[in-house]
């Protein structure tokens, strides 16, 4: 990744020269920060952001990067982002072709992303505004945020589980925003992989549907109302979610206790998250 520019700060202002289609806006209000403890007790904070910027991300251009870019994202291989677009390397073309590629069709959607910048260390927030992303509209979806909310006129919005704050290591010779846009076009990307590639399941993990021909709007209604023999049949839309997934949920007690916590604070985990999991995952 090339050396950045600082950021402005000035609102109505583009940010960063590698990704000048984002503004700094209006800081809107009620965000929450919601924390799940031991027993389903919720905690539910207020937050005041250093700073809130959008802007559009559309990661596939065309359908032929989309199936070059989900062949190295499946290998875990790297790939490069240009002002949101994901682009493939050399490498996707003399790799073998991904068994999903043939969903990759209509490719092409563009995000309306919030993102909502705190005081350091804390790691940024981020919300897709349209297509909305949230656990509402995706019970299924593998990596949204429970903790992250937005509070809008017409709909609440999970924030998007970017990666693991244990995990992934900051360019300290390069300023923070930039590079979280790129984790988040990466983000995207997949989520639209993930869309493309949903098929129904049932209980016993049957395919009911393969979604070939499927709209969004139908893949949003209740799993059990649409193209089922028996409807009433627990079902659940899942698709490909390519590349290795953080550590989640018990396999954070494996995490180093000295380390970053995986929740994005910017504290240790020892001293952030991790008696409370200790004493959720005990039960």
């Amino acid at each position: 990744m090339a050396n950045l520019h600082a950021l402005s700060g000035k609102a109505g202002q583009p940010a960063f020269p590698s990704f000048p289609q984002f503004e700094q806006i209006p800081i809107p209000g009620n965000l929450t920060l919601q924390t799940l403890h031991a027993h389903g007790r919720v905690i539910i904070e207020n937050i005041n952001p250093l700073r809130v910027w959008r802007g559009v991300i559309k990661p596939f251009e065309t359908d032929i990067a989309a199936k070059e870019i989900l062949r190295l994202l499946a290998a875990d291989r790297p790939v490069d982002v240009l002002a949101g677009q994901v682009l493939p390397t050399s490498e996707a073309s003399l790799m073998k072709h991904h068994p999903e590629e043939s969903r990759m069709q209509k490719t092409g959607i563009s995000f309306d992303v919030l993102v909502v910048e705190l005081d350091p260390p804390a790691h940024p927030w981020v919300f897709s505004l349209q297509p909305a992303i949230s656990s509402s509209l995706f019970p299924s979806h593998p990596h949204l945020r429970s903790d992250r909310s937005i509070a809008l006129p017409s709909r609440t919005l999970n924030g998007l589980c970017v990666y693991s704050a244990a995990e992934f290591v900051y360019d300290p010779l390069v300023p923070r925003l930039p590079q979280f846009l790129g984790q988040v076009s990466i983000f995207l990307a997949k989520h639209v992989i993930w869309l493309s590639t949903q098929k129904l399941f049932n209980a016993t993990g049957r395919v009911i549907h393969d979604g070939v021909d499927m709209t969004t709007i139908m893949r949003n209604l209740p799993s059990n109302s649409i193209w089922q023999v028996q409807p009433d049949e627990p079902t659940i839309w899942r698709g490909f979610w390519p590349g290795v997934a953080a550590h989640s949920g018990r396999e954070h007690l494996t995490l180093d206790p000295k380390g970053e916590c995986w929740c994005g604070k910017g504290s240790r985990y020892i001293d952030c998250c991790l008696e409370r999991e200790k004493n959720l995952y005990s039960t």
